[in-house]
């Protein structure tokens, strides 16, 4: 019987072709190949090492102590509408020094603020007469235009293409923020129910599932070099601001008067840096 048998190949046995003058080296074992390391640049190296021997710093001070909160929406600080700090950075001043809550030169760096406390809701009376459950607005802005006031002023878009302010109407929620003016950094909404020590509880007020007490904590974004100038006196952020207000609408929704307070707030302000 004939088999085919697969012929052997001519370069069966033989070596590869090899230059006489190549010089063939090996790797010995357990070699690993070096990891290159990124280079960093002089200046870095620098800020880092300045950075460790920057000293932490912090700055807390009482920011409202079972303040009540005025109806009527919210106006700039003092108008008597609403709670309002047009600008918690100047009320949180950094002195220049040496202490623990003072910078030592016009620059601090790593800056980080935050508003913590809380909300009560206070017991019906004369001065507090609706029995409804309502909202608390917690609204942080800036304004664009006018940083050294902070004006709220026109911090709505209303109808007609007009702005205005907030008036505590159920109604000036649903209107849009004036965004060309302002920045809103952040809005927080409670919802509380009221106290009524004086008659029995309403439908509305059994029916609410809402709370008399609330605690919060707001880290507020600013930017993290403050820049100062030199002196005593001048202790407010050249290059920051930032405003924080509370005020509170009716459930039902009825207008909101000045006169009367639905809610008090209790809560203090830190602001934490590093200083040279």
């Amino acid at each position: 019987m004939y088999i085919n048998m697969p012929r052997k190949s001519k370069l069966a046995g033989k070596k590869a072709y090899q230059p006489k003058n190549m010089l063939v080296t090996k790797k010995p074992m357990g070699y690993k190949k070096r990891a290159t390391r990124s280079k960093i640049s002089l200046a870095s190296e620098i800020n880092a090492v300045i950075n460790r021997k920057a000293e932490t710093k912090m700055k807390t001070i009482k920011l409202h102590t079972g303040t009540a909160v005025p109806g009527g929406g919210l106006g700039n600080s003092g108008s008597g509408f609403g709670l309002n700090v047009n600008n918690l950075l100047s009320v949180m001043a950094l002195d220049q020094g040496i202490e623990q809550e003072q910078r030592i030169g016009n620059k601090v760096t790593n800056a980080k603020l935050l508003i913590r406390g809380f909300a009560q809701t206070l017991t019906v009376s004369p001065s507090n007469p609706n029995t409804c459950p309502y909202e608390l607005h917690m609204l942080i802005y800036k304004n664009k235009i006018d940083g050294f006031n902070n004006d709220i002023q026109n911090i709505k878009q209303l109808p007609g293409n007009n702005t205005g302010n907030i008036d505590g109407s159920v109604m000036n929620t649903c209107f849009p923020y004036n965004r060309d003016s302002y920045t809103i950094l952040g809005e927080r909404i409670f919802r509380f129910n009221q106290i009524d020590l004086v008659t029995a509880p309403s439908l509305s007020n059994q029916e609410s599932r809402a709370t008399y007490y609330r605690r919060f904590t707001v880290n507020i974004p600013i930017k993290s070099t403050l820049l100062f100038r030199d002196g005593a006196v001048n202790t407010d952020p050249t290059n920051e601001y930032v405003g924080v207000g509370f005020y509170w609408i009716n459930g039902d929704a009825s207008n909101a008067p000045s006169a009367e307070s639905r809610c008090a707030i209790t809560c203090d302000a830190q602001l934490s840096f590093k200083d040279f």
